[in-house]
């Protein structure tokens, strides 16, 4: 049934499993911690803020149905979505405003499908963990200079603390001086 809510937070809601929301005004949805949904149905054409955090069974059918019902979505939280691959990810086209992806603690390695269809992201954050070949981290993270104030833009490396870490490679640069083409 249609609802006249702008916003609603389903998060934490450990027996939740199907989900089907039309709301034709809502503009922020959360739904972190919401880890044994499995079916959703999301038709916000106003939303512009999703939070899917810890949402574990969410699939690439389910986020590619999402952002085509969706399309005004400007921050998209996926922290800890397992099941979200590049195929999802090529979804992502259809968010032309989408300034804001959190996608922190998925198991992506290739974001090449997020970067030919975002190409207007602000921030964009991820974190891969692999403990093979002897364990790596590699950590991605891109801020745009209208978020950093009075230079106060910083680039740091971190690990758990459980032992030393060297860095082969770590690559920072002032965007006043990136040549886009």
């Amino acid at each position: 049934c249609q609802v006249g809510l702008s916003s609603l937070n389903l998060g934490i809601c450990p027996k939740l499993s199907t989900l089907s929301i039309e709301a034709p005004y809502m503009v922020s949805l959360e739904l972190k911690g919401c880890g044994v949904l499995s079916e959703a149905f999301i038709n916000c054409p106003l939303l512009t803020s999703l939070d899917a955090s810890f949402y574990s069974q969410l699939t690439n059918d389910c986020l590619s149905a999402t952002t085509v019902s969706c399309p005004l979505i400007e921050s998209l939280i996926l922290m800890s979505c397992p099941s979200i691959g590049s195929d999802g990810l090529q979804s992502l086209f259809c968010l032309p405003n989408l300034i804001v992806l959190d996608l922190s603690y998925t198991f992506l390695v290739n974001l090449q499908p997020v970067f030919d269809s975002c190409l207007q992201l602000k921030i964009n954050h991820l974190v891969v963990e692999s403990f093979g070949e002897g364990g790596k981290t590699i950590i991605l993270s891109r801020v745009y200079p209208q978020l950093a104030v009075l230079k106060q833009a910083h680039l740091f490396v971190f690990n758990n603390g459980t032992e030393p870490i060297t860095m082969e490679k770590l690559k920072g640069w002032d965007m006043k001086s990136a040549q886009i083409k």
